[in-house]
């Protein structure tokens, strides 16, 4: 699925807002501003996108999240107090010297 936003403004505005098409400017701005301007350009400073592919592996096949020990063989999840490391297959991870996850291709 791909997903597109356009961040409009109105010309000589220093504020973007973030719209799915053009034409959806002038009504978001009333409704966040509280007035449009339907005389006025809209410039148009960055088109972003996103596409996402459904995951290929079910969550729940994969094995429970691993520990700081030893050597983590993708596919798999380790799960750190602060982040969610994926593994991904063909890939391993360790902890390092500095104590950090280093994966590796295998």
């Amino acid at each position: 699925m791909v997903e597109t936003w356009f961040d409009c403004r109105y010309a000589g505005q220093s504020h973007e807002l973030s719209v799915a098409a053009i034409d959806q400017f002038g009504p978001e701005h009333q409704r966040r501003n509280g007035f449009s301007r339907p005389d006025t350009a809209i410039e148009v400073v960055a088109l972003r996108a996103s596409a996402r592919l459904p995951s290929p592996i079910d969550l729940a096949d994969l094995p429970d999240p691993g520990g700081r020990a030893g050597v983590v063989v993708g596919p798999a999840v380790i799960a750190e107090a602060d982040c969610t490391i994926w593994v991904a297959p063909g890939w391993r991870a360790a902890v390092g010297g500095g104590g950090a996850w280093v994966l590796t291709r295998c």
